[in-house]
């Protein structure tokens, strides 16, 4: 036997030996279970908009039904769901993060707050994800409000789509 033929298989076999363990352990990567309570059909319902913003509650349901789609879950109207994902935007904050001279903003962060429960078609609690946070961080366009309010709302729909993939992986979560 080559040296080259017994060194790749000692790599395929420590591959292989790694792999064995990790299913071994019941490791899996986030987020790959089920929705739980053994949920096929899933309906997300609009969430309250405790906040001041406009289509937010749009923003975030629209996030959520892309995260659980592009996951390959089946969602349906209310009526014909095993479980209802509902919620609740409890806050939104704009903060500025950078100055540019004294008092004129560079940066402003937006942030939102939103708290989540999955129920079974006959009510009962499944699954809560007390009050998740995303926030992300965009460009002020000196003398240009459009250009600002533009970058605002690119940012916030970074902020719903990490809120809606990190309610995913916390939701299917099962370890």
């Amino acid at each position: 036997m080559s040296p080259r033929f017994i060194k790749m298989s000692m790599g395929g076999s420590i591959i292989l030996l790694a792999g064995l363990l990790l299913t071994g352990c019941g490791y899996r990567f986030s987020g790959s279970g089920t929705i739980p309570g053994g949920a096929r059909t899933l309906a997300v319902e609009v969430p309250l908009n405790s906040t001041a913003e406009t289509g937010l509650e749009n923003l975030v349901t629209q996030a959520l039904v892309d995260e659980f789609t592009r996951r390959k879950h089946r969602l349906v109207p209310v009526g014909q769901a095993d479980a209802v994902l509902s919620g609740k935007i409890d806050n939104l904050w704009l903060e500025t993060v950078t100055h540019r001279g004294g008092s004129v903003s560079q940066e402003r962060r937006v942030k939102v707050a939103l708290s989540l429960e999955l129920r079974s078609a006959a009510g009962d609690e499944l699954w809560s994800s007390g009050t998740l946070t995303a926030d992300w961080t965009f460009d002020v366009v000196n003398g240009d409000k459009a250009a600002t309010e533009e970058n605002r709302h690119k940012a916030l729909e970074e902020v719903v789509r990490k809120l809606a993939e990190s309610a995913y992986l916390r939701m299917t979560d099962q370890f």
